[in-house]
């Protein structure tokens, strides 16, 4: 896990989350750390417990961090994380497949993820997975599984074999960027279909 990284992730989001999941005592309180739409896990770090603390362990300059959100929060369950599920394994996961089908919207690399048989995408921002890119680099165990809240909503959680290392949200694809994307294949067909035109007469 890259600590820089999550800095830059909430210096980019201008938003901080801690969140303390709580066991039956305090010497079981898992740390987590991120954003409204990503969460990274604390294992293996110290446990910022104040918000000068998580700010030193980021490394964020004073002056950059008035410029955050920060919000603690207390959770009494690894299974309600302010509703995202954060145990290592769920019944009703799905583990998806990355897709060849990446996307590059404004600079931005968006990693495709699909159901086992194909029939959805989602895409996750890849810049978000940098802070644990060393985990999936080094791993022969990298999965990505689709997770459900309370209220129907998707997410997935990275998992290190059978550890979750990192929960995130996909993008929110908009209705005008999907008239585009459906214009992109139209276009893609059309040209195609003129190649082979092309080809035939050419013979």
């Amino acid at each position: 896990m890259k600590i820089a990284a999550i800095a830059k992730v909430i210096k980019d989001r201008g938003s901080c989350r801690l969140y303390r999941v709580h066991g039956s005592d305090d010497l079981e309180t898992k740390f987590y750390i991120g954003t409204n739409s990503e969460i990274y896990s604390l294992e293996g770090f110290p446990k910022p417990w104040s918000e000068a603390e998580v700010m030193t362990m980021l490394g964020i300059e004073k002056k950059k961090w008035e410029d955050v959100i920060y919000t603690a929060y207390d959770c009494n369950n690894i299974t309600d994380v302010c509703g995202l599920n954060l145990e290592d394994a769920v019944q009703n996961e799905v583990e998806c497949k990355t897709s060849y089908i990446n996307l590059n919207i404004g600079g931005a690399l968006l990693m495709g993820l699909t159901d086992p048989d194909e029939k959805t995408i989602d895409f996750i921002a890849a810049s978000r997975l940098v802070p644990v890119m060393d985990e999936i680099k080094k791993s022969d165990y990298t999965n990505y599984c689709l997770r459900h809240t309370a209220s129907g909503s998707r997410y997935y959680v990275i998992r290190d074999g059978m550890i979750v290392r990192a929960a995130l949200l996909p993008v929110n694809l908009s209705g005008n960027l999907l008239e585009t994307l459906q214009k992109m294949v139209n276009m893609a067909r059309e040209t195609a279909r003129l190649c082979k035109t092309e080809d035939k007469e050419a013979e």
